[in-house]
């Protein structure tokens, strides 16, 4: 599930990857829990980490306070706030991490959202709980909430199996963005993880807690940690002791916890004459020291994701007795280090529990060998390795370079942009060719089959097919040519049929996110044509720029050429010449030699005219650009490139001309994320968009 372990940090003097953490509140809980133990060891010369809340605060600040990361409360307002992603924005603007990671409705809607306008490159999402029970209150819009987090992130992350199973089933996630690691626990040293071996200076403390519990000297100790609410099946624990009862009459249950069913479990214990035997002691921060007062641990669990209480018990030394739901069947292993029963079946609960009162070295075997169990599978130690090459891994996808090219990446984030152009050239041309020329599957975006290939893919690729000789069709999509598509039978098809359709506006990408399709990134011409030329330079490769007004082409390459001297521009043409030109133009294109032939003529013309003269062309690549040359030749102003990074181009496009393009944005914007949702309501419904 991990995949390889990726060092990607094997370079003196290598800036760390920046990694922040968001969480909805700094409350004890189970993702603070687990974020303090994992930020406390994750290797500070790979990672820089730190945390910030949405809301609220809480004790756990100071905690990660101590070790050393920075903190931040946004105190947006409680709620579901908008406010929420500005202030989200804002500290991920100026903290700049290269990953962000959420957990919890709050900091996976508005932390997500607010990390994609910035342009984070990996925006992870950690799922701790399955379905419904995922969260405290039950809401009508919840689908359509968990659809939006899914949206918004980048991958996700599933603390078991069979979490990931209900992210991919349930929420319709792809299969390859989500992975699972699962939580850690710290485990003492061996001396002290016999069962029959306690501490002296832990006696006292053991009887101690007894005593103020009233459990009487010699009686068994059942102990279960959980929150009061109804997927954690108290009320068959409940039932449960009621049945142990008539076999081990002096057995005595506490529930450590507190939540929404106390009074209802308190009645159910009172009608069953139980409350003597089965007490609700509240909420309690010394885990560690309570458990140690305890014979069994038992969790009735209806649904659980990964339970941090099993994993504790096995770190005390105690024998653990719980249910097969989710991630339970993978904490623990049946008749090896516990025992496992059907969800809800308070006989079948009694019987396991009356087993292990009643068999001492059986108490002492699953005791002693559960904890030899876990130690290999879930000690913090190998967790936090997990977690650290998981995160390199991702930020080395996302970012859409070879492995190596991101650890040099990672060194010269400061350097001079032509030295980095040139450490760029190096790297591409040691890369394999093979490897270069092929395309990712195709991913289906309301039946158009966009490629799902990242900046370094999208460059290398066609630099590499334009060396070989590979004849390639290259055309991008975005709303407007989407709209254009669902308008003109016969522009579809030439995007269907091409041989790379990429995302070239944020709509596409946010599309296939909502869709559960991921493509890695936006890719716009204006962005990275330089780039493309330097590596057309490196590897001997020449390119006929064809398009915009008169002098515009022939502007771009003289601008081209003075930046980059060893790119060969084989020719340049204006775009605006009649059918009768055609023929001459096509000729002076083949007679130039040219490996790459540029389009600039603005959609749908450019690809229609691509598709038409294709068997007449024989340069190898063909990639159509819109406006691109004018951009070079100063004709069109470009957006900032925060407008950019946050999908608010078009904006900055509407406002400089909106006389000229007020129906392409206004109108054709809406119309597109319309079709959009119409084909994700039939994904939803299980149907088919005709």
């Amino acid at each position: 599930m991990l995949g390889q372990n990726v060092n990607i940090r094997n370079i003196e003097g290598c800036k760390r990857i920046r990694l922040l953490h968001l969480v909805s509140t700094f409350a004890v809980k189970t993702d603070t829990k687990w974020l303090y133990q994992l930020m406390g060891r994750l290797p500070r010369d790979r990672f820089e980490p730190a945390i910030a809340c949405m809301y609220g605060g809480g004790e756990m600040m100071q905690h990660f306070a101590g070790l050393g990361v920075q903190t931040w409360n946004l105190a947006a307002p409680g709620g579901m706030s908008p406010l929420a992603v500005w202030r989200a924005y804002r500290l991920i603007r100026s903290f700049d991490p290269q990953i962000v990671h959420t957990h919890l409705l709050r900091a996976d809607l508005y932390g997500g959202l607010a990390a994609r306008l910035a342009g984070v490159p990996v925006v992870l999402s950690t799922a701790y709980a399955l379905g419904a029970y995922s969260r405290d209150k039950i809401r009508r819009l919840d689908g359509v909430l968990d659809r939006m987090c899914r949206a918004v992130a980048t991958d996700g992350l599933a603390v078991s199996d069979a979490v990931r199973s209900d992210l991919i089933e349930r929420l319709r996630w792809p299969a390859e963005r989500v992975s699972t690691i699962h939580t850690g626990i710290t485990f003492r040293g061996a001396e002290e993880a016999a069962c029959e071996v306690r501490p002296s200076e832990c006696e006292s403390e053991r009887v101690r807690i007894r005593d103020a519990w009233h459990v009487p000297n010699g009686s068994p100790l059942v102990l279960t940690v959980a929150r009061l609410s109804y997927e954690k099946g108290l009320d068959v624990l409940i039932d449960a002791a009621a049945h142990v009862r008539d076999h081990v009459p002096d057995a005595r249950y506490v529930v450590v916890g507190d939540g929404p069913l106390r009074d209802t479990l308190q009645r159910r214990i009172t009608a069953a004459g139980l409350e003597n035997v089965v007490r609700l002691v509240g909420f309690r921060k010394d885990i560690s020291t309570i458990l140690s007062a305890a014979d069994l641990f038992v969790l009735p669990s209806l649904s659980e994701g990964m339970p941090n209480a099993v994993l504790e018990a096995y770190a005390a030394g105690l024998p653990v007795v719980t249910t097969s739901a989710g991630g339970l069947s993978e904490a623990v292993a049946h008749e090896v280090s516990g025992l496992l029963v059907s969800p809800g079946n308070a006989e079948a609960l009694a019987t396991a529990i009356t087993r292990v009162l009643q068999d001492e070295t059986l108490r002492c075997r699953l005791a002693h060998d559960g904890q030899a169990w876990a130690r290999k599978r879930f000690s913090i130690e190998r967790i936090v390795d997990q977690y650290a090459e998981f995160y390199e891994r991702l930020y080395a996808e996302r970012a859409g370079v070879s492995q190596a090219r991101l650890s040099q990446e990672t060194c010269d984030l400061d350097a001079h942009p032509a030295e980095r152009a040139e450490s760029d050239n190096a790297t591409a041309a040691c890369e394999d060719t093979d490897s270069a020329c092929a395309l990712p599957k195709a991913v289906d975006i309301c039946g158009l089959p966009v490629r799902p290939v990242s900046r370094g893919q999208f460059i290398g690729t066609l630099v590499e097919r334009a060396k070989q000789g590979i004849r390639t069709r290259v055309h991008y999509l975005n709303a407007h040519t989407f709209n254009l598509a669902c308008d003109q039978r016969g522009f579809r098809q030439i995007l269907t049929t091409s041989d790379l359709l990429y995302a070239d506006g944020m709509s596409v990408v946010w599309a296939g996110r909502w869709l559960g399709r991921r493509i890695p990134e936006r890719l716009s011409a204006a962005d990275y044509f330089t780039t493309f030329c330097q590596q057309c330079a490196a590897k001997g490769v020449s390119v006929f720029l064809l398009g915009g007004a008169e002098g515009v082409s022939q502007a771009t390459a003289w601008w081209l050429t003075r930046q980059i001297p060893t790119l060969r521009v084989a020719g340049t043409h204006w775009g605006y010449f009649s059918e009768d030109q055609t023929q001459s133009v096509i000729e002076l294109i083949n007679e130039s030699g040219a490996d790459v032939l540029v389009v600039g003529m603005g959609s749908p013309c450019q690809e229609k005219w691509v598709a038409r003269y294709a068997d007449a062309l024989r340069v190898p690549v063909r990639w159509t650009v819109g406006a691109l040359f004018d951009y070079f030749a100063d004709r069109e102003p470009r957006a900032p490139q925060w407008m950019c990074r946050c999908g608010g181009e078009w904006i900055y496009r509407l406002l400089s001309r909106p006389r000229e393009r007020w129906r392409r944005y206004l109108v054709g914007n809406p119309r597109f994320l319309w079709l959009v949702f119409q084909e994700w309501l039939a994904g939803v419904n299980g149907q088919q968009v005709a």
